[in-house]
């Protein structure tokens, strides 16, 4: 058994042995786990403030990490189990940078940045999301939202299943619920619900192409409920079945679209409000 002081100070934890670490109290420091077939779980109340970052492959972790300066969980490895509560930290809440075929489980909320990056070459993850943190004991609301983001990928992160939990989903973020941008980032598989957000409930734009958005909810957000294209090069093949109701401007917008691989079945409200320059569906 290796001890949560080793861990906390970059030692190679399972570099000969599968390790088991306790994580018990507040522990003021970042972390890396460098082996393989190692867990980390609290112990008790335990809470990392600082960075953890997961390098090694095969992990199980299930931990809180809060106020942390940085960023809260970063996973490089690959094929980790990953549950995690990651609140009030001042950059992302967590971030896949190039990891693959994790199976990641993470409430994020009140974080600086967004609650869940994918970037690099991030692909095969399997990511559910919540951006709401409720107290277990009376159920009040301690953390909602995330001051950019609530689910970003870009770069090279491709072929990736993301989704908003059932309940609460992906909810009251700066920006936008989720956002795909670039051209690397296709053949990724989105679910919601995305809700209340300010920005767009789901955005897709500059290149990210041949991306499956489907049987999800986009309500209520202080931009559109789905906003395909703008900036940059057009998405192309992209396949999205959204249902989008009571946002401040459309419930889907199309900016600039002229493809025929992209298809588009949308369940929408009355209300309209904003300009578009190629096609529209109310909100």
């Amino acid at each position: 058994e290796a001890s949560a002081t080793r861990l906390l100070v970059d030692v190679p934890v399972g570099a000969l042995t599968a390790d088991w670490v306790g994580i018990s109290g507040v522990v003021a420091a970042n972390g890396n786990m460098t082996g393989s077939f190692d867990t980390l779980a609290a112990s008790g109340p335990g809470v990392i403030s600082g960075t953890l970052i997961i390098s090694g492959n095969d992990n199980t972790v299930t931990i809180t990490i809060s106020n942390s300066p940085g960023h809260g969980l970063i996973i490089r490895g690959n094929n980790n189990l990953v549950n995690v509560l990651c609140i009030s930290n001042a950059g992302d809440g967590l971030r896949i940078e190039g990891g693959r075929n994790n199976q990641v489980s993470v409430t994020a909320a009140g974080n600086g940045g967004n609650g869940v990056t994918l970037t690099g070459n991030a692909s095969g993850n399997r990511v559910i999301v919540s951006t709401e943190y409720r107290s277990s004991f009376d159920n009040s609301l301690i953390a909602q939202g995330n001051a950019g983001h609530g689910i970003l990928l870009l770069t090279a992160a491709a072929g990736n299943i993301v989704a908003g939990s059932f309940s609460p989903g992906v909810r009251g973020n700066a920006l936008d619920g989720i956002r795909l941008d670039g051209a690397g980032v296709v053949g990724n598989a989105i679910g919601g619900p995305f809700l209340a957000n300010l920005g767009n409930g789901v955005t897709i734009t500059n290149s990210a192409s041949s991306n499956v958005v489907s049987g999800l909810s986009a309500d209520g957000n202080g931009g559109s409920g789905l906003a395909l294209g703008g900036a940059g090069a057009m998405p192309v093949g992209n396949r999205i079945t959204v249902s989008a109701g009571g946002n401040t401007n459309y419930g889907v917008v199309a900016t600039g679209i002229a493809d025929p691989t992209t298809t588009l079945a949308a369940t929408t409200s009355s209300r309209s409000r904003g300009t578009c320059t190629h096609q529209q569906y109310p909100s």
